[in-house]
């Protein structure tokens, strides 16, 4: 069953890729929730503009970094902090959040990434989703796998 569904998995994961990486500029909103055990631990709120060439723009918009900014550009990752003078170039693996990093928002293309199998349907704030499971097809991809909703 799970290898009959993976075409339509793989799907759902292309359009979710398209809602990120458009030919055209897009504003995302993203929250990122830590979970200890089965218990919320903390979340961040991240809002994300892309432009049409890759660039993109990471502000966060709660929590105890609200107003830090990221810049992913092709020519590296910059890191600003309300009230420096500058900001400070970093890698793309540096840490927003619990295991999460800055490429996990700015570049991650996940249908070229993982392959998808579709999990269990579940309710997120009222509404249905559908989970997926992403397994890493090359090895020095950040995460072995991924749970997507």
């Amino acid at each position: 069953a799970l290898a009959a569904d993976q075409p339509a998995a793989q799907t759902m994961l292309a359009r979710a890729d398209a809602y990120r990486s458009t030919s055209s500029d897009t504003q995302t909103d993203i929250r990122i929730t830590n979970l200890v055990g089965q218990q919320q631990d903390d979340a961040t709120r991240y809002l994300v503009y892309t432009r049409a060439n890759g660039d993109t723009l990471a502000l966060t918009r709660s929590g105890e970094n609200d107003g830090q900014k990221y810049l992913a550009t092709t020519r590296g990752h910059w890191f600003y902090v309300p009230n420096t003078r500058s900001a400070v170039r970093i890698n793309g693996m540096q840490r927003l959040q619990g295991e999460v990093v800055i490429s996990d928002i700015t570049r991650t293309h996940w249908a070229d990434s993982y392959r998808a199998t579709t999990g269990a349907a579940a309710t997120i704030d009222g509404r249905a989703a559908t989970e997926l499971d992403l397994a890493a097809t090359d090895p020095d991809n950040v995460y072995p796998s991924i749970k997507l909703w």
